[in-house]
Protein backbone atom coordinates (compact mmCIF):
# COMPACT_ATOMS: atom_id res chain seq x y z
CA UNK A 1 0.00 0.00 0.00
CA UNK A 2 1.31 3.81 -0.60
CA UNK A 3 1.38 5.93 1.97
CA UNK A 4 -0.50 8.27 2.23
CA UNK A 5 1.03 11.81 1.99
CA UNK A 6 -0.04 14.65 4.76
CA UNK A 7 -3.08 17.12 3.22
CA UNK A 8 -1.44 19.53 0.69
CA UNK A 9 -2.57 23.33 1.56
CA UNK A 10 -5.19 25.04 -1.01
CA UNK A 11 -4.24 28.50 0.20
CA UNK A 12 -4.85 28.65 3.63
CA UNK A 13 -7.11 25.25 4.08
CA UNK A 14 -6.57 21.50 3.82
CA UNK A 15 -7.26 19.31 0.73
CA UNK A 16 -10.88 19.56 -0.31
CA UNK A 17 -12.70 16.82 1.86
CA UNK A 18 -10.62 15.83 3.93
CA UNK A 19 -10.81 15.19 7.72
CA UNK A 20 -8.77 18.53 8.45
CA UNK A 21 -10.19 20.03 5.57
CA UNK A 22 -13.80 19.75 7.15
CA UNK A 23 -12.53 21.25 10.65
CA UNK A 24 -11.48 24.17 8.92
CA UNK A 25 -14.49 25.06 6.69
CA UNK A 26 -17.46 22.77 7.87
CA UNK A 27 -17.62 21.50 5.32
CA UNK A 28 -18.58 24.64 3.05
CA UNK A 29 -16.20 25.77 -0.31
CA UNK A 30 -14.24 29.15 -0.27
CA UNK A 31 -15.11 30.81 -3.73
CA UNK A 32 -11.39 29.88 -4.57
CA UNK A 33 -12.36 26.64 -3.51
CA UNK A 34 -15.08 26.76 -5.80
CA UNK A 35 -13.04 27.29 -8.93
CA UNK A 36 -10.90 24.51 -7.58
CA UNK A 37 -13.49 22.06 -7.57
CA UNK A 38 -14.06 23.21 -11.41
CA UNK A 39 -10.55 22.47 -12.45
CA UNK A 40 -10.81 19.38 -11.29
CA UNK A 41 -13.84 18.53 -13.09
CA UNK A 42 -11.89 20.11 -16.56
CA UNK A 43 -8.70 18.15 -15.67
CA UNK A 44 -10.07 14.81 -14.92
CA UNK A 45 -12.66 14.86 -18.49
CA UNK A 46 -8.93 15.32 -19.95
CA UNK A 47 -7.33 12.70 -18.37
CA UNK A 48 -10.51 10.57 -18.71
CA UNK A 49 -9.88 11.43 -22.55
CA UNK A 50 -6.70 10.81 -22.65
CA UNK A 51 -7.19 7.71 -21.08
CA UNK A 52 -9.88 6.39 -23.25
CA UNK A 53 -7.71 7.04 -26.65
CA UNK A 54 -4.91 5.00 -25.32
CA UNK A 55 -7.12 2.06 -24.48
CA UNK A 56 -8.69 2.38 -28.36
CA UNK A 57 -5.53 2.54 -29.78
CA UNK A 58 -4.40 -0.04 -28.07
CA UNK A 59 -2.04 1.08 -26.13
CA UNK A 60 -3.00 -0.02 -23.00
CA UNK A 61 -3.18 -3.96 -23.50
CA UNK A 62 -0.96 -4.68 -20.24
CA UNK A 63 -3.57 -2.77 -18.46
CA UNK A 64 -6.46 -4.87 -19.47
CA UNK A 65 -4.38 -8.28 -19.13
CA UNK A 66 -3.98 -7.37 -15.12
CA UNK A 67 -7.71 -7.64 -14.64
CA UNK A 68 -8.69 -10.38 -12.54
CA UNK A 69 -11.90 -11.10 -11.34
CA UNK A 70 -11.57 -14.21 -9.33
CA UNK A 71 -8.67 -12.75 -7.39
CA UNK A 72 -11.46 -10.08 -6.05
CA UNK A 73 -11.46 -11.17 -2.23
CA UNK A 74 -14.26 -9.90 0.43
CA UNK A 75 -12.60 -9.19 3.67
CA UNK A 76 -13.45 -11.39 6.75
CA UNK A 77 -12.42 -8.63 9.66
CA UNK A 78 -15.13 -7.95 12.37
CA UNK A 79 -15.36 -4.35 10.81
CA UNK A 80 -15.73 -5.18 7.31
CA UNK A 81 -18.72 -7.76 8.87
CA UNK A 82 -20.05 -4.84 10.53
CA UNK A 83 -20.00 -2.47 7.68
CA UNK A 84 -22.08 -5.44 6.01
CA UNK A 85 -24.53 -5.46 8.41
CA UNK A 86 -24.97 -1.45 8.12
CA UNK A 87 -24.72 -1.45 4.27
CA UNK A 88 -28.04 -4.31 4.65
CA UNK A 89 -29.72 -2.27 7.30
CA UNK A 90 -29.14 1.56 6.16
CA UNK A 91 -29.40 1.50 2.68
CA UNK A 92 -31.86 0.25 -0.09
CA UNK A 93 -31.47 -2.95 -1.99
CA UNK A 94 -30.91 -0.59 -5.02
CA UNK A 95 -28.18 1.51 -3.23
CA UNK A 96 -26.52 -1.57 -1.55
CA UNK A 97 -25.87 -2.54 -5.20
CA UNK A 98 -23.89 0.55 -5.99
CA UNK A 99 -21.66 0.22 -2.93
CA UNK A 100 -20.79 -3.46 -3.64
CA UNK A 101 -20.08 -2.32 -7.73
CA UNK A 102 -18.22 0.12 -6.26
CA UNK A 103 -15.78 -2.34 -4.19
CA UNK A 104 -15.72 -4.70 -6.89
CA UNK A 105 -15.24 -1.59 -9.28
CA UNK A 106 -12.37 -0.08 -7.52
CA UNK A 107 -10.55 -3.64 -6.79
CA UNK A 108 -10.70 -3.94 -10.92
CA UNK A 109 -9.54 -0.42 -11.27
CA UNK A 110 -6.90 -0.86 -9.46
CA UNK A 111 -5.83 -4.38 -10.81
CA UNK A 112 -5.61 -2.38 -13.80
CA UNK A 113 -3.75 0.77 -12.60
CA UNK A 114 -1.02 -2.08 -10.55
CA UNK A 115 -2.09 -0.60 -7.36
CA UNK A 116 -1.57 -2.15 -3.88
CA UNK A 117 -4.00 -2.15 -1.57
CA UNK A 118 -5.64 -2.23 1.70
CA UNK A 119 -8.21 -4.73 1.08
CA UNK A 120 -10.21 -4.05 4.30
CA UNK A 121 -9.67 -0.16 4.37
CA UNK A 122 -10.93 -0.21 0.56
CA UNK A 123 -13.78 -3.04 1.34
CA UNK A 124 -15.08 -0.55 4.47
CA UNK A 125 -14.79 2.84 2.51
CA UNK A 126 -16.76 1.27 -0.54
CA UNK A 127 -19.79 -0.34 1.40
CA UNK A 128 -19.95 2.82 4.11
CA UNK A 129 -19.40 5.51 1.43
CA UNK A 130 -22.85 6.64 0.58
CA UNK A 131 -24.31 6.15 4.25
CA UNK A 132 -24.74 10.25 3.90
CA UNK A 133 -27.73 9.73 1.37
CA UNK A 134 -29.16 6.75 3.70
CA UNK A 135 -32.92 7.43 5.28
CA UNK A 136 -31.65 7.85 8.36
CA UNK A 137 -28.64 10.09 7.99
CA UNK A 138 -29.70 12.06 4.13
CA UNK A 139 -31.80 14.78 6.93
CA UNK A 140 -28.43 15.92 7.75
CA UNK A 141 -27.53 16.84 4.34
CA UNK A 142 -29.66 19.70 4.58
CA UNK A 143 -27.33 21.56 6.26
CA UNK A 144 -24.12 19.81 5.63
CA UNK A 145 -22.54 17.74 3.48
CA UNK A 146 -23.59 13.88 2.93
CA UNK A 147 -19.92 12.76 1.90
CA UNK A 148 -18.43 14.40 5.23
CA UNK A 149 -21.48 13.09 7.19
CA UNK A 150 -20.78 9.64 6.18
CA UNK A 151 -17.44 9.92 6.16
CA UNK A 152 -17.49 11.05 9.94
CA UNK A 153 -19.65 8.09 10.81
CA UNK A 154 -16.90 5.17 9.15
CA UNK A 155 -14.49 7.20 11.07
CA UNK A 156 -16.38 6.82 14.57
CA UNK A 157 -17.04 3.37 13.86
CA UNK A 158 -13.22 2.28 13.07
CA UNK A 159 -12.12 3.90 16.17
CA UNK A 160 -14.65 1.69 18.22
CA UNK A 161 -13.47 -0.76 16.21
CA UNK A 162 -10.08 -0.65 16.92
CA UNK A 163 -8.26 1.21 14.17
CA UNK A 164 -5.92 4.19 15.13
CA UNK A 165 -6.86 7.60 14.88
CA UNK A 166 -4.41 7.94 11.76
CA UNK A 167 -5.77 4.81 9.55
CA UNK A 168 -8.96 6.08 10.68
CA UNK A 169 -8.69 9.29 9.19
CA UNK A 170 -7.46 8.03 6.14
CA UNK A 171 -10.93 6.09 5.61
CA UNK A 172 -12.55 9.02 6.75
CA UNK A 173 -10.47 11.23 3.88
CA UNK A 174 -11.54 8.10 1.07
CA UNK A 175 -15.32 8.59 2.34
CA UNK A 176 -15.31 12.20 2.38
CA UNK A 177 -13.07 12.70 -1.03
CA UNK A 178 -15.02 10.71 -3.16
CA UNK A 179 -17.14 13.29 -4.92
CA UNK A 180 -14.02 15.31 -5.67
CA UNK A 181 -13.55 14.77 -9.43
CA UNK A 182 -9.99 14.29 -9.35
CA UNK A 183 -8.35 12.36 -6.32
CA UNK A 184 -4.35 11.62 -6.53
CA UNK A 185 -2.72 8.67 -5.36
CA UNK A 186 0.10 10.49 -4.69
CA UNK A 187 -1.13 12.96 -2.10
CA UNK A 188 -4.45 10.35 -0.52
CA UNK A 189 -3.41 6.86 -1.21
CA UNK A 190 -4.91 4.41 -3.87
CA UNK A 191 -8.60 3.40 -1.62
CA UNK A 192 -8.98 7.21 -2.13
CA UNK A 193 -8.75 7.34 -5.69
CA UNK A 194 -10.55 3.70 -6.17
CA UNK A 195 -13.38 4.51 -4.12
CA UNK A 196 -14.05 7.62 -6.15
CA UNK A 197 -13.27 5.98 -9.28
CA UNK A 198 -15.57 3.21 -8.47
CA UNK A 199 -18.66 5.42 -7.40
CA UNK A 200 -18.14 7.70 -10.56
CA UNK A 201 -17.44 4.44 -12.76
CA UNK A 202 -20.97 3.08 -11.51
CA UNK A 203 -23.03 6.69 -12.01
CA UNK A 204 -21.62 8.44 -15.05
CA UNK A 205 -19.18 5.31 -16.18
CA UNK A 206 -15.75 6.86 -16.10
CA UNK A 207 -13.08 4.51 -16.70
CA UNK A 208 -15.81 2.15 -17.83
CA UNK A 209 -12.97 1.05 -20.99
CA UNK A 210 -10.72 0.24 -18.16
CA UNK A 211 -12.30 -3.40 -17.65
CA UNK A 212 -13.65 -6.40 -20.20
CA UNK A 213 -17.12 -6.24 -21.10
CA UNK A 214 -16.92 -9.88 -19.64
CA UNK A 215 -15.63 -8.31 -15.87
CA UNK A 216 -18.04 -5.62 -16.39
CA UNK A 217 -20.95 -8.31 -16.57
CA UNK A 218 -20.04 -10.85 -14.23
CA UNK A 219 -20.21 -8.12 -11.42
CA UNK A 220 -23.57 -7.16 -12.61
CA UNK A 221 -24.57 -10.20 -12.41
CA UNK A 222 -23.75 -10.44 -9.00
CA UNK A 223 -24.80 -6.62 -7.89
CA UNK A 224 -27.46 -5.70 -10.52
CA UNK A 225 -27.79 -2.55 -11.53
CA UNK A 226 -32.10 -1.97 -11.29
CA UNK A 227 -33.15 1.53 -11.39
CA UNK A 228 -30.43 2.76 -9.83
CA UNK A 229 -29.30 6.06 -12.00
CA UNK A 230 -32.70 7.25 -11.41
CA UNK A 231 -32.83 5.95 -7.82
CA UNK A 232 -29.35 8.17 -6.77
CA UNK A 233 -30.44 11.13 -9.12
CA UNK A 234 -33.97 11.39 -7.00
CA UNK A 235 -32.66 10.91 -3.67
CA UNK A 236 -29.97 13.79 -4.59
CA UNK A 237 -32.59 16.06 -6.05
CA UNK A 238 -34.48 15.07 -2.72
CA UNK A 239 -31.96 17.17 -0.35
CA UNK A 240 -32.16 20.66 -0.13
CA UNK A 241 -28.01 21.00 -0.43
CA UNK A 242 -26.69 23.93 0.76
CA UNK A 243 -24.82 25.76 -2.33
CA UNK A 244 -21.79 26.12 -0.59
CA UNK A 245 -21.31 22.43 0.28
CA UNK A 246 -19.39 20.58 -2.58
CA UNK A 247 -22.96 18.55 -2.96
CA UNK A 248 -24.68 21.62 -2.96
CA UNK A 249 -22.23 23.48 -5.86
CA UNK A 250 -21.79 20.03 -7.82
CA UNK A 251 -25.77 19.64 -8.31
CA UNK A 252 -25.27 22.36 -10.72
CA UNK A 253 -22.69 21.33 -12.94
CA UNK A 254 -24.74 18.87 -15.02
CA UNK A 255 -24.15 15.16 -13.23
CA UNK A 256 -28.21 14.53 -14.14
CA UNK A 257 -26.67 14.59 -18.23
CA UNK A 258 -23.64 12.45 -17.68
CA UNK A 259 -25.49 9.70 -15.20
CA UNK A 260 -27.83 9.35 -18.01
CA UNK A 261 -25.84 8.83 -20.70
CA UNK A 262 -23.50 6.15 -18.65
CA UNK A 263 -22.63 3.39 -20.84
CA UNK A 264 -22.76 1.03 -18.08
CA UNK A 265 -26.39 1.08 -18.78
CA UNK A 266 -26.17 -0.37 -21.94
CA UNK A 267 -24.15 -2.82 -20.88
CA UNK A 268 -25.34 -4.26 -17.75
CA UNK A 269 -27.28 -8.00 -17.35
Amino acid sequence: MIKQKKSIKKGNRSEIGTYQWSKESQGNLSRKEKFGIVGMLIKSQMVNLVQSLRYKLGLSKDSLKNIDFEAIVRPDSKIAREAEEMCRELYTPVFANHCWRTYYWGVLLGQADGLRIDAELLFVGSLLHDLGLSDKYSPQADHSCFALNGANIAYKLALEQGWDDGRAQILYNSIGLHINPLIEVAEHGPEAKLIGNGAYLDIIGIRHYCLTPEVIKQVHQLFPRGNFVADILRVMKSIDHPRDTRSGFMSKIGIDFLANRNPLDKTAA
